[in-house]
């Protein structure tokens, strides 16, 4: 028969063992934890430096998308500062370019006042040629150097006082349109003593055009610059279902 003294021996034994092993079972288990935390922490850690990085490279990458675009419709602002555009010189279907180029060099001297017009050394024409082959179609000159192109430009301030319906305006990449609707609109809206003292300005760079008003200020589109930047990269090129960088073609 076991003594009280043995069997209390025993169950003390016992105890220990079981407390030991708890105690090395948890212990396991705290490590486990403990690393598990470590490792959350670190990811956490890579998690808020990818995130950084994100942010930092997706500024990166807006910076760098604006300045291509920029450059590029400088460089088409720049390739079309020589052209002008006109409309309301009627012509047939199909015409012949030297008639296209006849009857501008003849606008010019009657209406536009220009003297030697029809000299071309004077004013030498790189292309002169309707936009469509439809009849009364607009017409595209391009001046082969930039004095003349001025010269002509400066004249238009004699369509005032005709009594058709001819415009001359600058060449302008077909992203910049809405620019020029906007600024055209709102010169719509001033009172009449006020719409034909209004100029259009042009300039090379951002934002491209603006409106001289009577006062000498300049009103400048309310169109920003984001939203310039939207149109260039998301309309599909002509064709294709795709987005181009170069949505600058005629």
């Amino acid at each position: 028969m076991v003594s009280k003294e043995i069997l209390a021996a025993i169950q003390t034994a016992v105890k220990d063992a079981v407390a030991t092993a708890l105690l090395t079972a948890m212990k396991a288990w705290e490590d486990k934890i403990s690393a598990l935390q470590d490792q959350t922490a670190a990811l956490e850690f890579k998690s808020a430096n990818l995130e950084k990085e994100n942010s930092t490279l997706k500024v990166q990458l807006e910076s760098i998308a604006t300045t291509s675009a920029l450059n590029a419709i400088d460089k088409e602002v720049y390739n079309r500062k020589w052209n002008v555009i006109i409309h309301g010189i009627n012509g047939q279907k199909n015409e012949p370019e030297n008639v296209t180029e006849d009857k501008v060099r003849e606008m010019g001297t009657k209406i536009l006042k220009i003297n030697n017009a029809n000299d071309r050394v004077a004013h030498p024409f790189a292309a002169c040629h309707r936009l469509s082959q439809v009849a009364n179609s607009g017409i595209i000159v391009k001046f082969g150097n930039l004095t003349s192109k001025n010269e002509w430009f400066a004249q238009t301030k004699n369509l005032r006082s005709h009594q058709g319906k001819i415009s001359i305006s600058q060449d302008l990449p077909p992203i910049l349109k809405p620019l020029k609707s906007e600024l055209l609109g709102h010169r719509k809206m001033l009172p009449s003593d006020q719409k034909q003292k209004t100029k259009m300005i042009f300039s090379k760079s951002w934002p491209y055009l603006s409106l001289k008003l009577p006062n000498g200020s300049l009103y400048k589109p309310k169109q920003g610059l984001d939203d310039i930047l939207r149109n260039f990269y998301q309309k599909p090129a002509p064709g294709t279902g795709n987005s181009s960088l170069f949505l600058l073609s005629a």
